[in-house]
């Protein structure tokens, strides 16, 4: 498994220097510098950083879920994890305008972690369910929710679980940056 990844590693950057040459060729026959291109890959990069990471936080937001908590569940929040308040937001804000103590509780049986909202007695309210990577796809008024998968997650569990597809992975990203290039 070891030389697979190594070999991965190798393909990527193999495909990146065959790319990035390839570009220095394209700035040349237009008639820029590599100083220019440098630059304008720096921002290019950080402006498209910048606004992917506030459209992820925007879609999380409007499409998080908060299913509530059955009344009688003995779930309870011990003092030391519960964080700072928060209240509900997105469409479900108007329902309930009251303010929760956020907890973070981690499974104890090694699973994903989950968010609640708990009063001021620890008795969890409401679970918050996040639109990227959340499960639930119904708001309890009964309307319809997307949910959206986060793509790294998906291709690094596949990758985990099938460890021979690593060194074709490599391969083929390799390939995939070099197609078309002269």
């Amino acid at each position: 498994m070891c030389c697979s990844a190594i070999g991965g590693i190798v393909c990527i950057a193999a495909s990146n220097g065959g790319t990035t040459s390839q570009d220095l060729k394209t700035g040349f026959l237009v008639g820029s510098t590599p100083r220019a291109q440098q630059i304008a890959i720096l921002f290019g990069s950080l402006a498209s950083a910048l606004t992917l990471g506030y459209v992820l936080l925007f879609l999380n937001d409007a499409y998080t879920v908060y299913v509530p908590v059955p009344a009688n569940t003995e779930l309870r929040a011990p003092a030391k994890e519960i964080g700072k308040t928060a209240k509900l937001q997105g469409l479900q804000a108007a329902s309930d305008p009251k303010m929760y103590r956020v907890w973070q509780r981690m499974d104890p049986e090694g699973g994903a972690a989950q968010r609640y909202l708990v009063n001021q007695q620890g008795v969890p309210v409401y679970l918050v369910d996040p639109g990227i990577n959340g499960t639930h796809r119904v708001r309890p008024d009964g309307s319809a929710v997307q949910k959206f998968d986060a793509p790294k997650a998906t291709l690094m569990s596949y990758i985990i679980r099938h460890p021979q597809s690593q060194i074709a992975m490599g391969a083929c990203s390799a390939r995939r940056n070099d197609c078309g290039r002269a």
